[in-house]
């Protein structure tokens, strides 16, 4: 314990990190460890679309898909992100 004390973050308070590493060392954070171990190999995909959901996200492509259906066949203009949001993080 002495040496994880002295490799601690030193940002941090002595007394919340003796409580955190106990809590790192109980039995049912251990098993919880383990279950999510588990639970995270099962998964086949991850959220990569940042904070926005699937479903809002989902929601943006498709109203830009409809603005590119409103353009007249010979328009070379495409529609960007930035005709439907009003920066980048609104539309990711």
């Amino acid at each position: 314990m002495q040496v994880l004390l002295e490799e601690r973050d030193k940002r941090g308070f002595v007394e919340q990190y003796v409580k955190l590493v106990a809590q790192w060392n109980s039995e049912k954070s251990k098993e919880r460890s383990e279950k999510n171990k588990i639970v995270r190999n099962q998964k086949i995909m991850n959220q990569t679309t940042g904070r926005r959901s699937f479903a809002q996200v989902q929601q943006k492509l498709a109203a830009k898909k409809e603005l590119e259906n409103q353009l007249p066949e010979d328009e070379d203009d495409q529609i960007g992100q930035n005709d439907l949001t009003v920066n980048e993080e609104d539309f990711y």
